[in-house]
């Protein structure tokens, strides 16, 4: 029996994405190669990986087992890859990271400016996401390092505590007033998560209206304009709190957020890797 690394790709790729077309964009090939790549690896296992009785790409029993066992095939070999290129170079050309969009910026901006002053040749990707988003960019490889919400039982990533962020639940006084009701209010999310809501949705306000945007910014401005309240990082709201323009709304508690430091488990790291770890460690 013969199992091609490409076919593990494509099963991880179609994981992801969601879907063979998906997969197939990521993988830059077509969709009957993926399609194809799946088949072959069916028929060298001998079992069905996928569902053909659904529409979108359900895994069967066999096939959970089955693609558990692929990501650790498809890390093994990350591993190695950054060994070899690791030994090749010495210090790294790039490190990835990518950053919980909550994090102050002046956070970011010392450690970075204390690694660049150190390794000033190495370049730097730089990336932001939302809440477990940086967490799943270390897990499959594609980011050196991140800073993300606390994700417990990750087992295969280190972690270490970094810092705490307060998210405050904010409203100006017009919109409170003229939508009292909690159903009638609209809640502003960055991302695809709905905080406190998602924990009162069954008890105080189960269908209330809620909009996902991009940052923080756009949700603040959002939120200025009358338009619904939510959750803020207290860095952020300061002078809008302290000039009466926004208000903590009534009936919801602030949220305190652990933000940790991940980067997957390898036998050594190169200096950059390390250096950078040992500058988020103090916080």
């Amino acid at each position: 029996m013969t199992i091609g690394f490409e076919e593990l790709l494509a099963l991880d790729a179609i994981m992801v994405e969601g879907s063979f077309r998906a997969a197939s964009d990521k993988l830059h090939k077509s969709q009957s190669s993926v399609s194809y790549a799946i088949k072959i690896l069916e028929k060298e296992l001998g079992v069905e990986i996928f569902d053909r009785s659904t529409y979108k790409p359900l895994l069967t029993a066999e096939g959970t087992i089955i693609y558990q066992k692929a990501l650790e095939i498809i890390a093994m070999k990350q591993n190695l890859e950054g060994l070899s290129a690791l030994f090749r170079s010495g210090i790294e050309n790039q490190i990835s990271l990518t950053i919980s969009i909550v994090l102050p910026g002046k956070i970011l901006s010392h450690a970075l400016m204390q690694l660049k002053s150190e390794f000033p040749n190495t370049k730097i990707e730089l990336d932001f996401g939302s809440f477990d988003y940086p967490v799943q960019s270390v897990k499959n490889g594609q980011v050196d390092i991140a800073i993300a919400a606390d994700s417990r039982n990750e087992i295969d990533v280190e972690k270490k505590f970094f810092t705490s962020i307060d998210l405050i639940p904010v409203i100006t006084r017009q919109y409170n007033q003229s939508k009292p009701s909690l159903k009638e209010q609209v809640e502003i999310v960055v991302g695809e998560r709905s905080l406190t809501s998602r924990k009162l949705s069954n008890t105080m306000f189960e269908e209330h209206e809620t909009w996902h945007v991009t940052d923080y910014s756009l949700k603040k401005h959002l939120i200025l304009s009358n338009l619904g309240w939510g959750f803020m990082p207290a860095h952020l709201i300061e002078t809008e709190l302290n000039n009466g323009s926004l208000l903590i709304c009534p009936q919801r508690h602030a949220e305190k957020i652990n933000l940790c430091t991940y980067r997957r488990k390898l036998d050594c790291y190169g200096p950059v890797n390390a250096k950078l770890w040992q500058i988020l460690d103090k916080g």
